[in-house]
């Protein structure tokens, strides 16, 4: 095999094991909301966000604070990216199930903008209950 075919090889392999990191790292809601952001970005024709595992584990922490603490912030968007990003956003919120939170967020200019935005190209979405029943939602959203 040559070089060029094993470096090749190589970043297939590397990119598979992350897609499966990131999958593992996913709930079933999450992988629901980030299966209704990229759904709504059909819509418009519009690519699919890439999950990424660093956004990922942030926005899950994210949503387990705010479970936690009852109140809805947002978090320090650049804390604990690693990355040389150009861009990063976040969109909180909670309610009593998936999709009246996803049509809350695509009801809001500021929240739409997030979901529909052109130069963003990876998310991560966090999905806690809380002991009320309460679904709490972080999505953070980055461009490199």
């Amino acid at each position: 095999m040559s070089g060029r075919r094993s470096r090749r090889l190589t970043s297939l392999i590397a990119a598979a094991i992350g897609v499966v990191l990131v999958l593992s790292a996913c709930s079933p809601q999450e992988l629901q909301v980030a299966d209704q952001i990229n759904a709504s970005r059909s819509q418009y024709g519009l690519y699919h966000y890439q999950l990424n595992l660093t956004l990922q584990i942030k926005a899950h922490n994210h949503a387990q604070y705010m479970a936690d603490t009852g109140k809805l912030v947002h978090s320090n968007l650049a804390s604990g990216n690693g990355y040389s990003w150009r861009r990063l956003g976040e969109n909180v919120g909670y309610g009593p199930d998936l999709n009246s939170i996803h049509n809350a967020f695509m009801n809001s200019t500021g929240h739409r903008a997030n979901i529909l935005d052109r130069g963003f190209q990876y998310h991560g979405t966090g999905v806690v209950q809380d002991r009320y029943g309460r679904l709490w939602v972080a999505h953070e959203f980055m461009q490199l």
